[in-house]
């Protein structure tokens, strides 16, 4: 039993190192990607600049694409700060401060605890009803073997059996 319980919970840890290492590449490739397009931004600012000097004329292309190049970047780092902030329940966590979220810390501990029991007690009823039925099914088989012994023996067969 116990054996098992550790291997479901190695599972669980597995599955759930599994999700968070996926997350956490999505997460570095979008950063990547913003790096990209704030180092290509920024030269773009700087290209437009000197576009200025050079050739004024174009200067508003170069710095419409320059703009263009920095805005990207900020979406995207401005999606990377909200992430964060989309799980609720941490964030209501830390805006109830110390003395509340102990309270509902503790009563998340408690239920997760009565959970897993229930759980443990699913299971050893499940065993027990099985072991139960194997006991059953052993004594009907022992009580028609036994039938069967007297049958041989006395060349009649039982009253409880029939003819």
């Amino acid at each position: 039993m116990a054996d098992r319980s550790f291997g479901m919970l190695w599972a669980m840890l597995d599955a759930f190192l599994l999700r968070l290492s996926n997350r956490l590449k999505r997460v570095l490739r979008t950063m990547r990607l913003i790096r990209f397009f704030l180092v290509v931004g920024v030269l773009a600012v700087l290209g437009s600049a000197i576009v200025g000097l050079l050739w004024p004329r174009w200067f508003p292309v170069a710095y419409a694409v320059g703009t263009v190049f920095l805005v990207i970047p900020l979406i995207l780092l401005a999606g990377l700060v909200a992430l964060p902030l989309r799980a609720r329940s941490v964030v209501r966590l830390i805006d109830q401060g110390y003395p509340a979220n102990a309270k509902e810390l503790a009563i998340r501990a408690v239920a997760r605890k009565l959970h897993d029991e229930s759980i443990e007690t699913e299971e050893l009823l499940v065993d027990t009803a099985l072991n139960e039925g194997r006991k059953l099914m052993r004594r009907f088989r022992d009580d028609d073997l036994a039938r069967a012994v007297a049958r041989d023996e006395t060349g009649r067969s039982d009253p409880d059996l029939g003819p």
